[in-house]
């Protein structure tokens, strides 16, 4: 894995879960119990989309750099 990609899959991790945890505090405050499938969901789904957006867009400030 390169410095790109790894950069990539953390900041998809730490969008995800912290995502899953603000979502979690919105479920508290309006009286809803924990769900843990619908919490790895948030992660899992929107921890991977921010990931795929940060790759493409490292990559690309990367080519703008370098030309």
């Amino acid at each position: 894995m390169n410095k790109l990609t790894k950069s990539a899959a953390l900041s998809g991790l730490i969008s995800g879960v912290m995502f899953a945890l603000i979502m979690g505090t919105f479920d508290y405050f309006e009286g809803l119990d924990f769900n843990p499938k619908k919490a790895i969901f948030q992660v899992v789904f929107f921890g991977t989309f921010m990931g795929i957006w940060n790759y493409f867009t490292l990559k690309r400030k990367a080519k703008r750099e370098n030309q």
